[in-house]
């Protein structure tokens, strides 16, 4: 009968597609395994956080600086090994177990929106600022840089003029990367 054909192919149907989600499942899972990151260590992650808040306490420093407008000041303490390796420790930061899985999310990375891409963008606007007056010091990461605004698109008529450095835009800057680091570390300090 009819009614015992389509029983049939529901059954052969459904064991088809129960064969395919298992195997989908399976070959899936044999993905992850092969590109699974390692987890930071302990002391990895500990120095990573130690990273972030000697970056948070220097800007306290680059706040100074604004105000007496030393920006070739500020340059150089963005420059620094902390700085440049500021995005290196926040991933570090993402793949330790000591974080839960909402504090991972909330910090994300550059690639996954959250509180480091935050603040990578609030430095590489920083940096463009500084840019303007010719301080380059700015670390040449592939995050940073893919933040900064290229003067060099710029028209030549336009890159003829001296540019100055705009002090309300750099101090902007500043208080959002401020307020962007503390983010992180109230996430990752002990």
């Amino acid at each position: 009968t009819n009614r015992d054909i389509h029983l049939k192919y529901l059954k052969n149907s459904f064991s088809w597609t129960a064969f395919v989600a298992a195997n989908t499942l399976l070959a899936e899972r044999a993905l992850a395994v092969q590109g699974a990151i390692k987890t930071s260590s302990v002391e990895e992650s500990k120095a990573a956080a130690k990273l972030i808040e000697r970056c948070l306490n220097s800007m306290n420093d680059i706040e100074a600086l604004a105000r007496e407008r030393n920006f070739d000041g500020i340059g150089k303490i963005v420059a620094s090994p902390d700085f440049v390796n500021f995005e290196n420790a926040a991933t570090l930061l993402v793949r330790s177990d000591l974080l839960t899985s909402d504090d991972k999310v909330a910090l994300g990375t550059i690639k996954r929106y959250g509180l480091v891409a935050d603040a990578l963008i609030m430095l590489g606007g920083l940096a463009a600022e500084l840019k303007a007056d010719g301080i380059d010091y700015m670390p040449k990461t592939a995050a940073l840089q893919a933040s900064i605004v290229d003067e060099e698109d710029e028209s030549d008529e336009e890159e003829k003029e001296r540019k100055v450095v705009n002090a309300s835009e750099v101090k902007k800057y500043i208080g959002l990367s401020k307020g962007s680091l503390q983010d992180i570390f109230k996430i990752v300090s002990p």
